[in-house]
Order: C-alpha cells, then structure tokens, then sequence
C-alpha cells in the first residue's frame, strides 16, 4: 500500500489491514498504530458534508521516543 505525504515523499507499507500511522515529525519515521477503527466516521462525513466520500485518511503526528531522547541531551 502506498502512502503518500505532503511533502512529496511517498511510503510503502506492506500491512493491507486498514490500520493507522504515526509520524516523527523530527526524523520521519513512521509507525503502525493498531487499534480499534473509528467506525462510522465516513457515513458521519458524508451525512455533514454531502460529500460522497471514498476514502478518509487519520495520521498522527508527534515526536518518537529516540527523538525525545536526542532533545533531553540538549536541553
């Protein structure tokens, strides 16, 4: 599956059960994040907007624990 970003760059990710991710936002790496699906949340779009959707994208972005590790030594 190819996920793609803003910024031009482009990942693969060879997990194809529908699952989210979280980025670094210091280093870039990106990490599967398993837990339940917001169910519904497309018809909730559709129902609010009028838009027919036919997909919807949730990515977390923050700060990974190496990266946190690396500040702590400059602050």
């Amino acid at each position: 599956m190819e996920l793609s970003y803003g910024d031009m760059s482009t990942r693969y990710d060879g997990n194809f059960k529908n699952h989210y991710h979280i980025t670094c936002s210091e280093c870039g790496r990106v990490c599967d994040y398993h837990r339940d699906l917001m169910e519904g949340i497309e018809e909730d779009a559709e129902r609010d907007t009028g838009f027919k959707v036919i997909s919807h994208r949730v990515e977390f972005i923050g700060i990974c624990p190496d990266c946190q590790e690396k500040k702590k030594g400059t602050d």
